[in-house]
């Protein structure tokens, strides 16, 4: 529902996935489906939370899903997590911010090859570069 722009319903899903969601007997799933359920629905409310003019919220959500992911030592849930920190700061048009957090899910995801989460955080990384001049 986030990629549909449906927003107030994501949140409602993403907010009762949160309520289901325990990370003790949920951990195995990060490694059956790549990462971590928590983690997912955290960051994703973040960024839903964001579109629906709610910026302050959508930052605490996203610390959650940055806290939570370093929480399960799980290398790909945190280069996830680490993604949509960078995206919410350049929302926020933060440029030095998302720069850090682009060059440190860029370090995470070339040391563990996540291709996909490389070349993400490398597209977030110029588009501070470049928004800093």
């Amino acid at each position: 529902m986030v990629w549909l722009g449906e927003f107030v319903s994501a949140r409602e899903h993403l907010e009762q996935g949160m309520r289901l969601y325990t990370p003790r007997q949920d951990r195995s799933l990060a490694f059956l489906y790549g990462y971590d359920p928590g983690v997912a629905c955290l960051s994703l409310v973040a960024l839903t939370l964001w579109h629906l003019g709610y910026p302050e919220q959508a930052l605490r959500r996203n610390d959650e899903a940055l806290t939570l992911a370093r929480q399960l030592s799980h290398p790909f849930s945190l280069t996830y997590a680490l993604a949509w920190t960078a995206v919410i700061h350049a929302l926020r048009r933060e440029e030095h911010v998302t720069q850090e957090w682009a060059q440190t899910g860029v370090a995470l995801s070339t040391e563990h090859g996540f291709m996909f989460h490389l070349a993400y955080g490398t597209i977030l990384l110029g588009w501070a570069l470049a928004g800093q001049g």
